[in-house]
């Protein structure tokens, strides 16, 4: 079965006031169009009865789950990034969840570790 992965379209990534945003990816979807594209293929996977499932990174206000080593996502507690308890872990309203959409929220980059797609990937497959 296919099923489109939305991957990280929230608010601290992809929106210009998120706390990672500077990392280019706001501006990147601005010049490409990235959200009427993605809200145009989420639009035929849903007219098509394919699932869409959207994958954000979070951690809990403690951040305990949060990998202290990790190149990426070893600082996101000290600028409070990716607190599942605020906005930044929102969706874009332009690409978000529709009805009962699957939400998966990640502690790592890889969006299959520790997550149901882990699970999701075996049984789609």
């Amino acid at each position: 079965m296919k099923a489109l992965l939305c991957m990280d379209f929230e608010n601290d990534v992809v929106h210009p006031d998120g706390k990672v945003s500077g990392k280019g990816y706001a501006a990147y979807n601005a010049e490409h169009n990235t959200l009427a594209t993605l809200r145009a293929v989420q639009d035929r996977f849903r007219d098509s009865g394919l699932p869409v499932v959207h994958v954000r990174v979070g951690f809990s206000p403690s951040y305990a789950e949060q990998p202290k080593g990790s190149p990426l996502m070893g600082k996101a507690h000290e600028f409070g990034a990716f607190d599942l308890s605020g906005w930044g872990t929102d969706f874009l309203d332009e690409v978000a969840p529709q009805g009962d959409e699957l939400v998966i929220t990640k502690h790592r980059v890889g969006s299959f570790f520790g997550t149901p797609l882990e699970l999701a990937r075996l049984i789609w497959s």
